[in-house]
C-alpha cells in the first residue's frame, strides 16, 4: 500500500506543477488563465457523464480491468486475471453531474465534493476540461479528472484517476 501512496503523491506533485506552471506562463504572456478567443470557447454548465470502465493498478503497475458482474464466465475471467473483483465494480454503468464551475461531482458514495477542487482547464474546442481535487487532513488524498470537451460526436471520453482506481466512460453536456 505504501508503493501506491509515493506512486499517488508523486503523481498529483507532477500535475499540480505542470498546473502552475501553465498559469505561470498565462500570467508572463499577459493572457488570462483558462480563458480561450470567443472562437474556442464552448458554453456549458455541467457534464452528464456515464462511467463505463473501471480499471485498478497492480503492485507490478499493470491496470486490471474491475467487473460488477458475478456470473460463472466473469469468475473464470477473473480466475485467469482478466478481471478483477472490486468494490469500485459497483460504479459501472452509473452515471453522475460535472459542474465545470466548481469541479465538483458526486455518486452514490464516492466523488470529491468534500475536496478542494481546482479547475486548471475550462476547456475548449481544442482543449480538455481539466481539475485537480486534493482532501485536507493527516493524509492528502488526490484525484484528476479530465474531459475531453473538444470532441465533435457528442460523447466526450472523460478519465478520473483517484489513488490505484481509474475510471473511463463518455460525457455529454448536461
Amino acid at each position: 500500500m505504501k508503493k501506491y501512496q509515493k506512486i499517488s503523491i508523486l503523481g498529483a506533485a507532477l500535475l499540480l506543477s505542470a498546473a502552475g506552471f501553465s498559469q505561470t506562463n498565462a500570467t508572463i504572456f499577459s493572457m488570462e488563465p483558462d480563458r480561450y478567443p470567443s472562437s474556442e470557447y464552448l458554453e456549458f454548465k455541467n457534464l452528464v457523464c456515464d462511467v463505463q470502465n473501471v480499471y485498478q493498478f497492480e503492485d507490478d503497475s499493470s491496470l486490471a480491468k474491475v467487473s460488477n458482474e458475478t456470473s460463472i464466465s466473469h469468475k473464470f475471467f477473473e480466475f485467469i486475471g482478466l478481471y478483477k473483483n472490486s468494490i469500485y465494480g459497483q460504479f459501472i454503468g452509473q452515471k453522475f453531474i460535472l459542474n465545470r464551475d466548481t469541479g465538483k461531482y458526486k455518486f452514490k458514495d464516492f466523488g470529491n465534493d468534500g475536496f478542494v477542487n481546482t479547475v486548471i482547464d475550462v476547456g475548449s474546442t481544442k482543449q480538455s476540461y481539466k481539475v485537480i481535487s486534493t482532501s485536507s487532513g493527516g493524509y492528502v488524498h488526490t484525484q484528476y479528472i479530465q474531459v475531453d470537451v473538444y470532441q465533435k460526436n457528442g460523447d466526450m471520453n472523460f478519465r478520473i484517476m483517484d489513488s490505484d482506481i481509474l475510471f473511463t466512460g463518455n460525457c455529454q453536456l448536461g
